[in-house]
């Protein structure tokens, strides 16, 4: 994440949490040689993957103050994406995306996945609009 977009979470950024999912976008390599490392990388087990996420003080859609670290991603296997509500490109599609995705957890009875969307523009996407944002797609 650039130190910018960083630094606007930190000191203003507003979480918009919800039970969805999260978005995958591949590409197909025109020469398939040069990606045949993946196939064996594809059979191995994944290890465990530490990060260390800032544990800032936010406000949720409703309001409600909380660490983004302690109190929104916790130790259960989460997704984040980032949005802002005025997108008319790529944040519409991908909101659609996890509105479907969420659907399908709720479906398969996947509880344990918590996915959350973060705006990249706290200014403007205050509370009230991330709530009216998530209720577009059922979120």
């Amino acid at each position: 994440m650039c130190n910018t977009l960083r630094n606007k979470i930190r000191s203003t950024g507003v979480v918009w949490m919800f039970a969805i999912g999260a978005v995958a976008i591949g590409a197909r390599a025109a020469d398939h040689s040069m990606h045949m490392h993946h196939q064996q990388a594809a059979n191995d087990k994944p290890g465990a993957i530490q990060l260390t996420l800032p544990d800032t003080v936010l406000s949720d859609q409703d309001g409600k103050a909380l660490r983004f670290k302690s109190d929104a991603i916790g130790k259960q296997l989460v997704a984040i994406n980032f949005i802002y509500t005025t997108c008319t490109t790529v944040c519409p599609v991908q909101s659609a995306l996890f509105s479907a995705v969420q659907k399908r957890l709720a479906e398969s009875g996947r509880g344990d996945v918590t996915l959350v969307s973060v705006t990249v523009d706290p200014l403007r996407d205050t509370p009230l609009v991330l709530k009216k944002f998530a209720g577009r797609y059922d979120a």
